[in-house]
């Protein structure tokens, strides 16, 4: 989109399938090879890193496409299009994983493996479908992220890994599968993205901010495995 101006539809639907494809390569490793997710998650992560590098060095991409900045600028009255979109995917994957057959079958092999091999369920397809879903999930919000900001370069988004944990353990989401809560998780992405809109107002110092956060997610865990023994 940068150094050829390709349309900015074509760079949408582009990024989005690549990146989903990326989450199907990542969920295809995992059942392979059958390590732990979250390794194999870090793996990826720091080829795909290095790629990055690879193809933009330390540039700094501002010339992309008209239509992609006038996605960032828009807004219906006082509320920006790229929220709606946000608020729009929150509510289809909570559909999709309270309604849909897929969607069931995701948050069975997640919260009982052996029961849903049980019923029918195939674990290893639960497993490529949920990366796959996040792959996508990451492309949407990569997409967003491009709008909103006036430049790109390889260090964007290098500060979503701790939010990316923080949002859905403070929304409720059980680290050991089988239940989440999208609208608790969207809450929680509001309050702390307000935190980062007050380090920027006040001049608050970072790491006591990145502090907070960690301190709020290590709490929240304890707390929750404190719950679970306690129900057990």
């Amino acid at each position: 989109m940068n150094d050829h101006q390709v349309p900015t539809a074509w760079v949408i639907l582009a990024g989005v399938a690549v990146s989903s494809l990326l989450g199907l390569v990542n969920g295809v490793l995992v059942v392979l090879t059958r390590f732990d997710g979250f390794i194999i998650t870090l793996a990826t992560m720091t080829v795909l890193t290095g790629g990055a590098y690879a193809l933009l060095g330390t540039r700094v991409l501002d010339h992309y496409s008209a239509g992609m900045r006038a996605l960032g600028s828009a807004a219906l009255g006082p509320v920006p299009v790229i929220f709606l979109i946000a608020v729009a995917t929150a509510v289809l994957l909570a559909v999709f994983l309270r309604h849909a057959i897929a969607g069931r079958a995701l948050l069975a092999s997640g919260g009982n493996p052996v029961a849903a091999r049980l019923s029918g369920i195939s674990n290893d397809r639960s497993v490529i479908a949920a990366h796959t879903l996040s792959g996508l999930l990451v492309g949407i919000a990569a997409v967003l992220m491009v709008a909103s900001v006036p430049g790109v370069n390889t260090s964007l988004g290098n500060d979503w890994l701790l939010k990316s944990f923080a949002a859905p353990i403070i929304g409720g989401v059980a680290l050991t599968g089988g239940s989440l809560a999208v609208l608790g998780t969207a809450l929680a992405a509001l309050i702390i993205r307000l935190v980062e809109i007050a380090q920027a107002q006040f001049s608050l110092d970072p790491n006591w901010v990145n502090f907070v956060v960690g301190t709020v997610v290590l709490g929240t865990v304890l707390i929750g495995r404190w719950r679970q023994r306690g129900q057990r």
